[in-house]
């Protein structure tokens, strides 16, 4: 896994959105002159979103489109949307949902 710091006056058109207990989304397009554009790959690169210091979003590139003008746009999917991947087959668990939860992601 890697992270970017991506420099938010480098990007054109971010567009953060949240809701509670849906994955998030976070969209934006940079140039070639960006120093991570070639860098940022579907499915493997963590984007983080600070809002005064604080992470207010975490996930992982969906898309990253190239324009005409060579111009990348990025989706970003939350860290929630990870749970998609998972296949689970049939079993009983006994147990709380703490437990559940922390076997799953395990």
């Amino acid at each position: 896994m890697v992270n970017y710091y991506l420099t938010l006056n480098l990007m054109i058109n971010p567009r953060l959105e949240l809701e509670v207990n849906k994955t998030g989304s976070f969209s934006f397009e940079i140039y070639p002159s960006h120093p991570k554009y070639n860098a940022i790959k579907k499915l493997t690169s963590i984007i983080e979103v600070y809002q005064r210091g604080t992470l207010i979003f975490r996930g992982r590139v969906l898309n990253d489109n190239t324009r005409f003008d060579n111009r990348k746009s990025v989706h970003v999917e939350g860290e929630l949307a990870y749970l998609n991947d998972s296949i689970q087959r049939p079993y009983e668990y006994s147990g709380s949902v703490v437990g559940y939860l922390d076997m799953l992601i395990n």
